[in-house]
């Protein structure tokens, strides 16, 4: 069994308590918070050029967002003054996050953040607190302003299910007891957003979340290609349990289908005038303020579909530009990882994985590469508890990259380069 860090190692157990017990797993983090506790020497910057990648992409999504007629962004209860208070939070948390110099607190109460998050997601089901918008019940109600519970959870997901994985990897838990925690999280996950909230997009980015995670872990592959077969089986069986659901899929893959007005389903809908909004972009696109699908056409034109906008306003060539954005903040975010310890690695990993699933979910329900679902893209959409949450998590990859020497960074790529090529 691998030493943890410290020259320690990790038992399966604590105080004889079962690791499924809130008492073993407040030790657990306690414990990791004094293993994983950034004890390198900070250096007196970060990464800049996850920074301005940063600083592009929301300065672009704001912008688009401000081209946007106040109209249709009153009519999806958005607002650009609601807009600009959560951008000043988020950017508030992200340096909030980035100026601290230890963040062991993080580690130390990620079962309570896990906790709290779940909580809040069981709150939605209470007549006059949750909302339901469009058959799914996955918002608040705070006075003038709503929260999203779902993307709590993604962030409660990558700071604990990192601490887990990271025992799990160290320990000498069997590899099926490994399958069966895990898939207990899984299944959780699972019941709370996917079935309670109705909302299979964000699964799916979760699912990408864990996976991300539990790779930079180095949990056993064995174990991972387990629960990704499960995984698979879950999403089936919830998409036939759904009638909506299967409408969705059915449509997508009936290609040959007439599209007739009265036959379109409003998943039919949205793609087509997404699709439309992009293709009139032409190649230099059609300017700002000149957009036409926003206008009444294209449903959730400053949340789901702000691409689409985007692509109408800037066409294909500031589409590009939009995409190398994001490969270069995921390569980034990728090389990060080796310079840091395996539970820090494990949450930049997972960090990863929020930015790919909900990037990747977006585009491909825009593009009509997968069935339509709705998930915002990632600092880009309108919508404050995605914006606050992420930006603050974004906060802390920043404070990780202060740690992670470019040096180490440069020398661990090219070390794969010449592996690969002697492959």
């Amino acid at each position: 069994m691998p030493p943890a860090p410290g020259g320690r190692s990790f038992s399966g157990n604590f105080g004889g308590k079962s690791i499924t017990s809130f008492a073993s797993l407040k030790s657990l983090f306690l414990r990791l918070s004094t293993e994983f506790s950034l004890k390198l020497k900070r250096r007196k910057r970060p990464d800049y050029s996850i920074l301005l990648i940063l600083g592009l992409l929301v300065a672009i999504g704001t912008l688009t967002l401000y081209a946007i007629s106040p109209a249709v962004l009153q009519r999806t209860g958005g607002g650009l003054g609601k807009q600009t208070i959560f951008l000043s939070l988020g950017l508030f948390g992200m340096f909030t996050m980035y100026g601290f110099t230890k963040l062991d607190f993080v580690i130390k109460y990620s079962p309570y953040l896990m906790v709290i998050s779940l909580i809040l997601c069981l709150l939605i089901l209470v007549p006059g607190i949750g909302k339901v918008v469009y058959g799914g019940r996955r918002w608040i109600g705070l006075g003038p302003f709503t929260m999203q519970p779902s993307e709590l959870v993604k962030a409660a997901s990558v700071i604990f299910l990192s601490g887990v994985a990271v025992f799990l990897k160290r320990s000498s838990e069997s590899l099926n007891k490994q399958v069966a925690y895990l898939l207990s999280f899984a299944m959780l996950m699972g019941f709370m957003i996917m079935i309670l909230q109705k909302d299979l997009g964000t699964t799916l980015v979760i699912s990408m979340i864990m996976l991300f995670v539990l790779i930079s872990a180095g949990i056993d592959k064995s174990v991972v290609l387990k629960l990704v077969m499960v995984a698979v089986l879950a999403f089936a069986f919830s998409i036939l349990s759904f009638g909506y659901r299967r409408e969705r899929v059915l449509s997508f893959f009936d290609k040959t289908k007439a599209v007739e007005a009265k036959d379109e389903s409003p998943a039919d809908y949205h793609l087509r005038q997404s699709l439309i909004a992009i293709g009139s972009g032409g190649v230099s696109g059609r300017g700002v303020g000149k957009s036409v699908q926003s206008f009444g056409y294209l449903p959730e034109a400053p949340s789901d579909s702000i691409f689409a906008v985007y692509a109408e306003k800037s066409g294909l060539l500031g589409s590009i530009v939009l995409l190398g954005l994001f490969g270069a903040l995921i390569r980034r975010m990728l090389l990060l990882r080796d310079g840091l310890d395996d539970y820090w690695s494990s949450v930049v990993g997972g960090m990863t994985g929020w930015v790919v699933g909900n990037f990747a979910v977006n585009m491909g329900s825009i593009l009509g590469l997968i069935p339509f679902t709705g998930v915002p893209l990632p600092f880009f959409s309108l919508g404050g508890t995605s914006l606050v949450i992420l930006l603050g998590m974004m906060g802390i990859v920043l404070n990780l990259s202060t740690y992670s020497s470019k040096a180490s960074v440069y020398r661990s790529a090219v070390s794969r380069v010449r592996e690969g090529s002697r492959n």
